[in-house]
């Protein structure tokens, strides 16, 4: 994304992230970190793909801002 816009941005991270994490649930190769399983009988419209995306891009993000310096 870098190479689109000309800039690097800790929402593309974040953007990156979560679409990878998501997709990687979805698939059953990756599980959602962080997330009981109580938490989706609680709570029966939040997905785990749903779920995976949220804590895989703020992943993502922490680590983009904390360890390379991206601005948002």
């Amino acid at each position: 994304m870098e190479a689109l816009q000309g800039r690097r941005s800790l929402l593309h991270n974040v953007a990156a992230g979560g679409l990878i994490g998501a997709w990687g649930v979805q698939q059953g190769l990756l599980g959602v970190p962080f997330a009981s399983p109580a938490f989706f009988f609680r709570y029966p419209q939040v997905t785990p793909t749903m779920a995976a995306f949220l804590v895989y891009g703020c992943g993502a993000g922490v680590m983009a801002s904390a360890l390379g310096g991206k601005a948002l």
